[in-house]
């Protein structure tokens, strides 16, 4: 029975996947093994010719695309678009940003769907590409490259990735960033606690016994611990655990959450002891919240998990290029002269550098006109040039993941001399250490699973709430989440 419409915030979308299902009509296909490749597509279901036919005098070709970008990366982009512009005459893309978080930009886009006020194309984080197949919205990138001549396993050489973003043997992204979590510290911190600073911990008792040394130096809370499900799923990840059935959603579709394990109660054990030993500053995930980086530069913490992302902003806003307002935020650090920033892999329960492919996608509307399709292509094709990916790595921040980004020379350089490029290289050694057949897990309902995680963390570190207690809870919301999203989404 599928379900109306009701008021829906940014996180919490099952209400919404059902008015998607009833306008775009439900999928044919059932959800099988998720494969490298070998799906259904052709180059036919990608009109590249659109635009060669088209007629130039007619105007420019207008391809409004949704983001939600800030700082380096926000930046990267803009100026991608912009060098596009003027490298041809038929087609204008007018970046759009719309909000500060993903999330808000797919609300934005599946309340569009009924009325199909979509833009040409937009970018999504990479754990909604379930909700963004099921819209049946989206042209499907491998198509794109088929019709011109790009080998997906060429493009993308690494299988992890591919597997990654690939839904019933289909590849859908028609560009894709990758970024990985991973720890960054405070070097002078370490060293005025007697650490090597170039050590940064590999273990949870690692991070412990570093925690301990700097509270000794008055460092008030070592570890600035942000609430976010994307840390324990990359935990969970190292030691195991699926967080749902069938596979991690990749044999089949996820009917059930399966991350209230003992192996999730030690991570949250161990966290818990670390707030009641004053060794911790719990910072709740809410969207524009950035008080983790505020607390490594006001020397508050020397230790945070975030994502690799972060590294060109760290070095622009150290250099004083880049201001808190950029961010969104208000506020001004302290003496940023002390803050000498390192990077290491994240750290484990017991090996660091566990984690799964992580980032963001840029998907092409099947809304639009064909000629509007084959545009936003046009542009997508561009930005996977290895010119612009390297851009998009410098600037951007993210993972090289196009063949021939990491060979560049620009990049190799970067990695040795720049302190942004010496950190994104530890995130890019994390991303090539992914297992290709476990590269993270394909949930339908990952807003409202993720929401269960965060109210979980939420109730344990800021609430007081009993560690069983909040994971039997958030593992049956999550279940009953994924189960009216199955719903709604059956055939």
């Amino acid at each position: 029975m599928r379900r109306p419409l009701k008021a829906v915030s940014s996180v919490a979308l099952v209400a919404v996947l059902a008015v998607t299902a009833a306008a775009c009509g439900s999928s044919s296909k059932k959800a099988g093994t998720n494969t490298d490749t070998g799906g259904s597509v052709t180059a036919a279901d990608c009109p590249v010719q659109a635009l060669t036919s088209y007629d130039a005098s007619k105007g420019r070709i207008k391809v409004p695309l949704w983001y939600s970008l800030t700082g380096e990366s926000k930046n990267a982009l803009t100026e991608m678009a912009a060098s596009y512009n003027k490298s041809q005459s038929k087609v204008t893309v007018q970046p759009q940003l719309v909000g500060k978080s993903y999330d808000e930009v797919l609300a934005k886009y599946l309340q569009g769907i009924p009325s199909k006020q979509l833009p040409a194309g937009a970018y999504i984080e990479d754990n909604k590409m379930q909700t963004m197949v099921d819209s049946k919205t989206v042209v499907p990138g491998e198509a794109c490259m088929e019709a011109s001549g790009l080998s997906l396993a060429t493009l993308y050489p690494s299988q992890a990735v591919r597997n990654y973003y690939t839904v019933q043997g289909v590849f859908y992204p028609a560009v894709l960033n990758v970024s990985e979590p991973i720890l960054y510290y405070n070097k002078t911190l370490f060293k005025k606690a007697g650490l090597d600073p170039n050590k940064p911990p590999q273990t949870f008792a690692e991070i412990r016994a570093d925690a301990l040394a700097l509270k000794k130096v008055g460092v008030s809370k070592p570890f600035a611990f942000k609430l976010d499900p994307w840390f324990i799923e990359s935990w969970l990840g190292g030691e195991g655990v699926d967080v749902v059935n069938n596979g991690n959603g990749r044999t089949a579709r996820a009917t059930a959450a399966t991350f209230a394990t003992p192996q999730l109660k030690q991570i949250l054990t161990f966290w818990k002891q670390m707030q009641a030993d004053g060794l911790i500053d719990v910072i709740p995930k809410t969207s524009g919240n950035i008080n983790q980086y505020l607390d490594l530069s006001s020397q508050k913490s020397a230790m945070l998990v975030e994502t690799s992302t972060a590294a060109t902003n760290i070095k622009a806003f150290l250099g004083g290029t880049l201001k808190p307002s950029d961010l969104g935020v208000g506020g001004v650090p302290k003496d940023l002269k002390q803050i000498v920033p390192g990077a290491g892999p994240i750290p484990g329960v017991t090996t660091p550098g566990q984690a799964r492919v992580s980032g963001g996608a840029f998907y092409i509307m099947n809304t639009t006109a064909p000629v509007v399709q084959a545009a936003t292509w046009d542009f997508m094709k561009y930005m996977l040039q290895i010119q612009q990916q390297v851009k998009w790595h410098l600037q951007g921040s993210y993972l090289p993941a196009v063949k021939g980004v990491s060979a560049d020379p620009q990049v190799q350089n970067f990695w040795k001399t720049d302190l942004a490029g010496g950190m994104l290289k530890v995130g890019y050694d994390e991303l090539n250490s992914i297992n290709p057949r476990h590269p993270g897990a394909l949930i339908g309902a990952y807003s409202d699973y993720e929401t269960a995680l965060r109210k979980m963390l939420e109730g344990i570190y800021i609430n007081g709430q009993s560690i069983d207690s909040a994971m039997s809870t958030a593992q049956s919301t999550a279940t009953k989440a994924i189960d009216t999203y199955n719903q709604d989404n059956a055939n």
